[in-house]
């Protein structure tokens, strides 16, 4: 049995699906020994299917991310389930004229939602506002460290400017070390990382300022009170380090702490967004790249929005 204007059968297509969560497009194509716009076709039927089996169900503690998708700062914006651990939907663009139209469509539905993790920019903070505002707000680590990660990059770029030729090509070569979490750089690199953070002070600072605050998670956990203490420790010594990046990325996690407590005290960690970003460049890689974006939207929501599109077999 198939639908109409479908060439596989039902069985056929569920074993097209099965191959697909399997193997990368190439491999499925091999295994099946059918083309690629086959199985694109094959794709997309079933995420509508799985999509239409969901229904109209809105996540209670919700996503929002963005996720650059091409070169020249072409961006999704990724809405999670973040109870499900799952992708709940996928909008092209992340201005906020672009992503409005989704949560219009569903404003009614988005009072159910309790709570929305996301990051700091102005755009999704009108969201919140406009369309959750009985959501609590949460600010995720991975979010957090993203804002004093670019702070001591931007603290390396302007203090190479003023060093020598030869300072700046080792300062080049070290440039994604200092943002390594410590325990996390490379063995190899570690003589190199030492060699930079005597030439480059500042940034050796910034790096050290950027590693305390990293630090906040392991050392509070989720105990709210001692969190704000260890905070305005960090915040004290940020905005006195003469630092104006770091003074800067200081003042605007000032303004939104309240949302850094909110995702202590309710758990909300950054496991579901790194693991969901690995898996979208993963997916991006086995295809080696996509047509369009509609594409690329599809195979997001078949490889990680947990969707019940098998066809039913009689």
């Amino acid at each position: 049995m198939a639908d109409p204007n479908v060439s596989l059968t039902h069985k056929m297509e569920a074993k097209c699906i099965s191959a697909l969560q399997q193997c990368d497009v190439t491999g499925a194509s091999a295994l099946m020994d059918v083309s690629w716009d086959i199985l694109g076709n094959v794709q997309k039927r079933a995420v509508t299917r799985g999509i239409e089996r969901r229904g109209d169900k809105i996540p209670e503690h919700m996503g929002i991310d963005e996720k650059q998708v091409f070169a020249r700062h072409k961006y999704f914006t990724i809405i999670t389930d973040l109870k499900e651990g799952r992708v709940h939907d996928v909008i092209d663009q992340r201005k906020l004229s672009c992503i409005s139209p989704w949560f219009e469509e569903r404003k009614s539905l988005l009072e159910n939602v309790k709570l929305v993790a996301m990051d700091m920019s102005a755009g999704y903070e009108r969201i919140a506002k406009d369309y959750i505002g009985r959501a609590t707000v949460c600010f995720d680590r991975f979010h957090i460290m993203q804002i004093v990660q670019k702070a001591t990059d931007e603290t390396r770029k302007n203090e190479q400017k003023t060093m020598s030729d030869e300072d700046k090509k080792m300062m080049f070569g070290a440039r994604y070390d200092f943002l390594y979490g410590k325990e996390n750089l490379p063995e190899k690199n570690l003589a190199r990382f030492e060699q930079a953070k005597k030439i480059a002070r500042r940034t050796a600072k910034a790096w050290a300022i950027k590693e305390n605050l990293r630090d906040m998670w392991s050392i509070v956990r989720d105990d709210v009170k001692e969190a704000k203490i260890y905070f305005d420790k960090w915040f004290w010594w940020a905005t006195h380090s003469r630092i104006q990046p770091m003074q800067k990325a200081a003042h605007t996690l000032k303004r939104h702490c309240e949302g850094i407590f909110a995702a202590l005290r309710h758990g909300v960690s950054n496991a579901l967004t790194e693991g969901i970003n690995n898996k979208i460049e993963s997916i991006k890689r086995d295809a080696c790249g996509f047509r369009n974006k509609e594409s690329f939207r599809t195979a997001i929501l078949f490889h990680c929005g947990k969707l019940d599109m098998m066809p039913r077999v009689p």
